[in-house]
């Protein structure tokens, strides 16, 4: 039989890693140039935010 634990620490260890290597990405990144994140970022929390709008017109 499989064991469910074993694939469940897998998983686990893969989300950290890439939660590690998605912090030193950003970081590195961040430390460059600190205002064209957070502009790129609020562009895309607008962009996000309008397609949920738009599904949710959708919906209706």
């Amino acid at each position: 039989m499989h064991n469910k634990n074993a694939d469940f620490l897998k998983g686990m260890g893969a989300g950290l890693i890439t939660g590690m290597l998605a912090v030193s990405v950003g970081k590195a990144v961040f430390t460059q140039n600190p205002k064209s994140i957070t502009k790129t970022a609020g562009k895309t929390m607008r962009a996000v935010g309008n397609i949920a709008e738009s599904i949710n017109y959708m919906l209706k």
